[in-house]
């Protein structure tokens, strides 16, 4: 993206800003209706170590995927602020 937008870094920052907050709030939104809902207790297995070992796991996966959402989505924030930050630099100069 930064090699399309050489002329313009500007509008990198805007590019990659807006596609972080999408692809954070689409992973985002799905893991938050599995966690909110406890989706995964769900399962029905019957034996009671395996059904601990294999729900831990998809709980632990569930928290990170969440995390990883929730990091890329405010990192499309500050790619965004950064953008608005140096077109209004840009616009005193002019």
């Amino acid at each position: 993206m930064i090699l399309v937008c050489l002329k313009n870094i500007r509008e990198a920052f805007y590019w990659l800003g807006v596609s972080g907050i999408i692809s954070g709030i689409l992973l985002t939104a799905p893991c938050g209706y599995l966690k909110a809902t406890d989706y995964i207790s769900g399962f029905v297995i019957k034996d009671p170590q395996i059904f601990a070992a294999v729900v831990g796991y998809l709980n632990t996966m569930l928290n990170h995927e969440l995390l990883q959402g929730i990091l890329t989505t405010a990192t499309g924030i500050l790619l965004l602020i950064l953008f608005g930050v140096l077109s209004a630099g840009n616009s005193k100069k002019s």
